[in-house]
């Protein structure tokens, strides 16, 4: 390529390349190569422009693409999270339900046993009507014991209380007599 208006002399000179052979060119080629270059600089720049034109576009589609994206996303997080709830709201119900299942399970169970133990007494009634009969007599037999010898206790400690208030009484009328004697007797022989 040899560019208009240069000078040959200008040109510094250095090893040469046998493999290459720089050609001077006429002025007819440097002319057809400068409109050759003109016009792909304008299929480079009517290029450009297209792909500029290509690019806003395919922005403008990205950015539209974008937020589509960004509202299905928005969009799969709310389904997700309300997933989660109702996911948590069916555990919640399952636990519920079987706790539910559970208590009436043990009702069920404890009022089965209470009807056994029903059923196994009133097997045991006349049984058990003799048995506390027997021991009513036995306790009614021991009560009447036990209050007998409370009686002759009392009876006891009773008659000791009253020998010894009457002993006491009695020493205390003998003591005021004697102190009634001696005052009188004392009196007149002064």
């Amino acid at each position: 390529l040899v560019i208009k208006d240069e000078s040959t002399d200008d040109w510094e000179r250095g090893f040469s390349d046998p493999r290459y052979v720089v050609n001077v060119s006429k002025r007819i080629q440097t002319d057809l190569t400068q409109e050759m270059l003109r016009e792909n600089e304008l299929k480079y720049i009517q290029l450009t422009e297209k792909l500029e034109e290509l690019i806003e576009q395919f922005s403008a589609k990205e950015n539209t693409m974008l937020e589509h994206f960004r509202e299905i996303e928005k969009d799969l997080s709310a389904k997700n999270s309300l997933l989660g709830s109702l996911a948590n709201q069916l555990e919640e119900a399952d636990r519920e339900a079987t706790k539910s299942s559970e208590w009436h399970q043990k009702e069920r169970e404890a009022l089965q046993k209470k009807l056994y133990e029903l059923a196994q007494v009133a097997e045991n009634i006349p049984v058990l009507q003799y048995e506390i009969e027997k021991l009513q007599q036995e306790y009614e037999a021991g009560l009447d014991m036990t209050l007998a010898e409370s009686l002759k206790k009392y009876q006891k400690q009773s008659d000791y209380w009253t020998e010894k208030m009457s002993a006491t009484n009695a020493g205390s009328e003998l003591l005021r007599v004697c102190f009634e004697l001696t005052f009188f007797f004392s009196n007149i022989i002064c």
